[in-house]
């Protein structure tokens, strides 16, 4: 079960790890070595009935993009992640 400590919080840096769900997912961040675990959820990215941003944007992102997360801080299982409420992305193009 997850406990929400309403800890505000953003991190970015490039995807290194993901495991995609229907309607969540999880990335993991890398940022100079510093880690951030984070779960996406759909319904708390995209509140209203548009579920672009996750659907075409999120699911469609790769190992090595940037990505900036805006959220608070729970606990899963022991392990500390960042519930997702806002997403940015960077997409660079060579």
């Amino acid at each position: 079960m997850a406990k929400s400590k309403d800890i505000g919080m953003t991190a970015s840096g490039r995807i290194i790890s993901r495991r995609m769900l229907s309607h969540s997912g999880f990335v993991t961040l890398d940022n100079k070595g510093i880690i951030t675990n984070v779960y996406v959820s759909r319904n708390i990215v995209c509140p209203g009935k548009d579920k672009t941003l996750f659907d075409k944007s999120f699911k469609d992102t790769k190992l090595g993009d940037t990505v900036a997360v805006v959220g608070d801080m729970v606990k899963v299982h022991g392990q500390p992640y960042l519930n997702a409420k806002e997403l940015h992305f960077t997409k660079i193009n060579f």
